[in-house]
C-alpha cells in the first residue's frame, strides 16, 4: 500500500510550491507517520483506500446505498479561511485578511472549489440530492470572513441541490474575533443573508479560549478584547437561542470553572446550552 500512499501524496498542483511535508513523508524511515496521516480519523473520517480490492466505484456504490437508507444526514461545508493558524489545528485553513486587496478574489475561488467538489459528489452519489437533510453546517476555517455575496451564493447551492426540510437546524461557525471584536452591523450582516436566502440560524457554535494571555501567546490564538458580556448581547439581540461551547482539553490552563461561567453567562441571558464538548486533541 506504500507505493499508492507515496503516489497520492506526490500527486499536487504544479501551480504552487511543492510542501516540505511531502519530502519529509517520503522518507521510508517515516512510515509509521505516512500511515498516521493516511488513516488520522480527525482529519479523513471516511478513507476507502486501505482497504485491498475494494476499488472507488465500490465506495461509492455502497455509500450510495447507505444514504439512501438513511433517514437523514447532516451536511458539512467546510470552508478554510482563517485570520491565524493555532499551533496545534490539524485542519487545512488559508490564513487571510479580509480586509486585503486579494481576499475577494480568494474568497470567490474557495466558493467555487466548494461547489465543484459538491457537484463532483452528487454526480457519484445521487441519493445525496433526495435524503432529508437533518442538520447543515458551514465550518472552516472561520466561513463568516466570507463576503455577504459569496455566502449566499454558497447557501443558494445548497439550497438548490439538496433536500432540505423545514425542521432543519442551520449552524454557522464564528470564532471569538467575529463574535466580540468585530462590529454589531458586520455579524448582523452574515445573519441576516442567511435570514434571506431561508435559513434562518438558530445555533451558533465556538470555541472559548479559556485560560491565560501567554498561553494563548504560546499556541498562536488571537484573544479577543472585547466582553464575553457584549458577546452575549449581540446573541440576544439577533435571536440566537442554542449554543454549543468547546473546551481543549489538550492545552494547559484551561479552567472547568472559567468553562462553567460561560456557560451560567448564557443560561442567565436566556440561551440554551445544548451541547458541552471537550475536545481530545
Amino acid at each position: 500500500m506504500r507505493d499508492i500512499y507515496i503516489a497520492s501524496l506526490n500527486d499536487i498542483d504544479e501551480k504552487y510550491p511543492r510542501p516540505n511535508i511531502c519530502n519529509i513523508l517520503n522518507k521510508k524511515e517515516n512510515k509509521d507517520l505516512l500511515e498516521y496521516v493516511i488513516k488520522d480519523p480527525f482529519g479523513c473520517h471516511i478513507f476507502p483506500g486501505d482497504i485491498d480490492n475494494y476499488p472507488l466505484t465500490s465506495f461509492y456504490d455502497d455509500m450510495n446505498k447507505e444514504i439512501k437508507k438513511a433517514e437523514n444526514i447532516h451536511l458539512w461545508v467546510y470552508i478554510p479561511t482563517c485570520r491565524y493558524r493555532c499551533h496545534f489545528c490539524e485542519f487545512p485553513t488559508i490564513i487571510v485578511n479580509p480586509k486585503s486587496a486579494k481576499s475577494d478574489s480568494l474568497f470567490k475561488e474557495i466558493v467555487d472549489l466548494n461547489i465543484k467538489e459538491a457537484t463532483l459528489w452528487l454526480k457519484q452519489l445521487p441519493n445525496l440530492a433526495n435524503v432529508n437533510i437533518g442538520k447543515f453546517n458551514i465550518f472552516g476555517g472561520t466561513p463568516s470572513l466570507l463576503r455577504d455575496s459569496e455566502l449566499k451564493r454558497l447557501i443558494n447551492f445548497y439550497k438548490n441541490n439538496f433536500n432540505f426540510s423545514s425542521t432543519i437546524a442551520k449552524r454557522l461557525n464564528f470564532d471569538d474575533i467575529i463574535y466580540m471584536s468585530y462590529s454589531i452591523d458586520f455579524r448582523s450582516k452574515v445573519i441576516f443573508t442567511m435570514e434571506e436566502e431561508g435559513l434562518s440560524i438558530r445555533e451558533t457554535a465556538k470555541q472559548f479560549r479559556i485560560g491565560s494571555a501567554s498561553v494563548s501567546r504560546w499556541i498562536n490564538q488571537i484573544e479577543p478584547k472585547a466582553s464575553t458580556t457584549r458577546h452575549q448581547k449581540i446573541d440576544k439581540s439577533k435571536l440566537i437561542k442554542d449554543v454549543e461551547q468547546s473546551i481543549s482539553k489538550c492545552l494547559p490552563k484551561r479552567a472547568c470553572r472559567g468553562f462553567r461561567r460561560l456557560s451560567e453567562g448564557h443560561l442567565a441571558n436566556s440561551f440554551m446550552v445544548y451541547s458541552v464538548k471537550v475536545l481530545m486533541m
